[in-house]
C-alpha cells in the first residue's frame, strides 16, 4: 500500500515537472522577462529534481550505545546561493566591437542597429542564427537597453530590413543571420 502511494506520488510529481516545463518555455516563447521564467523555474524544487528519485522513508539505523562514541550530527548544509544576473559591460564582447548604445541607430531606426549589432557580436562569437527573443536577450544583458521579444519580431516582421536574412525556421520559430548588407553596416557602425 505505501509503494502505491509512492508510486502515485511520483507520477504526480513528473507531470506538474513537466507542467512547468511547458509553462516555461511557453513564457520564453511569447517574451516574458526572464525574472519571472526563472521563477518558474524555481518552483520545480518542490516537486523534486528530475534526476533524483522521489524520497521514500527509511527509518534510520539504531543508535549504537558506547560510552567513549560521541554521536555525530547531522551536517547542515547552506542551500546553494543563486548566481545574481548582471548587466554584462564591454568586457563580454568580441575584441574590437563597441558597446552598443541607447541612442544608435541605422537609418533612424535604433531596432535595426539592435538587431544588427546583436546578430554581428552572435555571428563573431560563432553562436550563429538568433531568433528574435535571443537577440532580445542578448541585447538586454549586455547593455542597459530593455527590450522585449515581440517587439523584435514585429519590427522584422514589419519592416523587412533587407540586411538580415532567414537562416533556418525551426516549427514557428525563425533563425536569422546578417546578410552581406548587414554584415558590412556592423563593420561600419559597431567596430571600434
Amino acid at each position: 500500500m505505501l509503494q502505491m502511494a509512492q508510486d502515485m506520488l511520483k507520477v504526480v510529481q513528473d507531470r506538474v515537472r513537466n507542467t512547468l516545463h511547458a509553462m516555461a518555455d511557453f513564457a520564453e516563447s511569447v517574451g516574458v522577462p526572464p525574472t519571472v521564467t526563472s521563477l518558474i523555474h524555481n518552483l520545480e524544487r518542490f516537486t523534486g529534481n528530475g534526476s533524483e528519485e522521489v524520497a521514500t522513508y527509511t527509518p534510520p539505523p539504531r543508535p549504537v550505545s558506547t560510552p567513549d562514541l560521541k554521536v555525530a550530527q547531522p551536517e547542515i548544509l547552506d542551500e546553494p546561493k543563486k548566481p545574481t544576473k548582471k548587466r554584462a559591460g564591454s568586457r563580454d564582447l568580441p575584441d574590437g566591437i563597441r558597446p552598443l548604445g541607447v541612442d544608435d541607430a541605422i537609418n533612424g531606426s535604433t531596432y535595426l542597429a539592435r538587431i544588427i549589432w546583436s546578430l554581428g557580436v552572435a555571428e563573431l562569437e560563432g553562436t550563429g542564427a538568433l531568433r528574435p527573443a535571443d537577440m532580445a536577450r542578448m541585447i538586454m544583458s549586455r547593455s542597459p537597453i530593455s527590450l522585449e521579444p515581440p517587439n523584435v519580431a514585429r519590427y522584422i516582421r514589419r519592416s523587412k530590413p533587407t540586411s538580415i536574412v532567414i537562416d533556418r525556421t525551426e516549427g514557428s520559430s525563425s533563425f536569422y543571420k546578417l546578410s552581406a548588407e548587414g554584415k558590412a553596416l556592423f563593420e561600419e557602425k559597431f567596430r571600434e
